[in-house]
């Protein structure tokens, strides 16, 4: 689940959460249409066909080894960050007629637990244009999950919603946006950890105008 993003001319930030993995819960309908986002469709159809023949001749163990090979992905985040990356060079490499690889090092990643932690990073990822000089108000920068939020984006919301209230207090819907009073909420923290700092009449850090913040 991807809870904020930002992404940057020459980088980009992520908050997932990796649901924890219930190939029980996984019916054969969800896995296939998962498995169309990542590959060909013959590859689809190639797995549909196996567990089609594994139902229909009672192979319970067969099926469930089919969907356990294709599940465990699902729940790893090196496989899904291997996955994203992958893809995102092949498309580049395509539309600028270049070849070879794309990212400089692997990518970074930390562990954050719920609560204020989730909420500073949340806050840190969608201010990151503001503290570039890009924009001021982090609503003004389109490639980021708070603009999508603001913009209206369900996924978005739902993705905030988790970040700010953790999986126990939410049920992963946008719902809490709007009636849970959590876009002001969530805009407060970003106006006041996004606001500039001046020290010595020097700008140690850029960000919104102090004066505008408070407004």
């Amino acid at each position: 689940r991807v809870l904020a993003y930002c992404l940057m001319s020459n980088h980009f930030h992520l908050l997932l959460e990796v649901p924890p993995g219930n190939e029980r819960e996984l019916s054969d309908e969800l896995l296939l249409e998962r498995l169309a986002v990542l590959y060909p469709a013959w590859k689809v159809r190639e797995v549909a066909g196996r567990l089609a023949t594994a139902r229909a001749a009672g192979d319970a163990a067969e099926a469930r080894r089919v969907v356990a090979c294709h599940a465990r992905r699902m729940h790893d985040l090196s496989q899904f960050m291997k996955t994203l990356l992958q893809r995102f060079s092949s498309w580049f490499n395509r539309a600028h007629g270049r070849t070879g690889r794309l990212w400089e090092q692997r990518f970074c990643s930390v562990l954050v637990e719920d609560g204020t932690a989730a909420r500073a990073i949340a806050a840190y990822i969608d201010l990151n244009p503001v503290r570039a000089g890009i924009c001021q108000d982090p609503a003004d920068y389109r490639w980021s999950s708070y603009a999508e939020a603001v913009a209206g984006g369900a996924k978005a919301r739902a993705g905030l919603v988790r970040a700010l209230r953790g999986p126990r207090g939410s049920d992963g819907t946008a719902r809490g946006w709007a009636q849970g009073g959590l876009a002001r909420e969530y805009r407060a923290l970003l106006l006041g950890q996004g606001a500039e700092v001046v020290v010595d009449g020097t700008v140690r850090r850029k960000g919104m105008a102090r004066e505008r913040a408070a407004r």
